[in-house]
């Protein structure tokens, strides 16, 4: 096991055992991510509403959907440093709409620690050290779904049709 995969094992462990042995407190122990990425396939908009150059944050999924001239893309708002959620610059950290669009394009860490990425998910400020996570973009029938079960390249683009 590397030593990067061992510390996020302890820090895993540390924040279970902080977050029972504060059962009953309200919140989350400060520096312990809580999001999970829900699995499977799921219907995130239509064609005609994911207009090239914006991006929908969908809490629920814990998606980002955008669209550029090449098509479709679709990443992870789960910080690979924390665990905390990511949302547009700007918005109020961490109670965002379960739906949020933007034409703007930065992202921030919402746990406070300073890391940012792209509007493609690309890690542009550290602490974290990798990009976000990209999936899987499917159109059918006038429909835009993401498959987070499938891993893709965050070049990867799925045409509009």
């Amino acid at each position: 096991m590397s030593d990067e995969t061992s510390a996020l094992e302890r820090r895993k462990f540390l924040c279970v055992m902080g977050a029972a042995g504060a059962a009953g407190a309200v919140g989350s122990v400060a520096g312990c991510g809580t999001s999970a990425q829900p699995s499977g396939t799921f219907v995130v908009g239509t064609v005609a509403e994911l207009t090239v150059g914006t991006w929908k944050r969908l809490a629920d999924k814990k998606l980002i959907v955008g669209r550029d001239a090449a098509g479709f893309y679709a990443f992870s708002i789960i910080c690979p440093h924390e665990g905390f959620d990511v949302d547009f610059e700007g918005s109020t950290c961490p109670a965002s709409p379960l739906a949020s669009t933007s034409t703007t394009g930065n992202l921030v860490c919402c746990s406070g620690h300073g890391g940012t990425f792209n509007p493609q998910g690309v890690v542009t400020r550290g602490p974290p050290t990798s990009n976000l996570a990209h999936f899987q973009v499917l159109v059918t029938g006038g429909n835009v779904s993401v498959n987070t079960g499938v891993s893709v390249a965050l070049t990867a683009r799925t045409p509009a049709a």
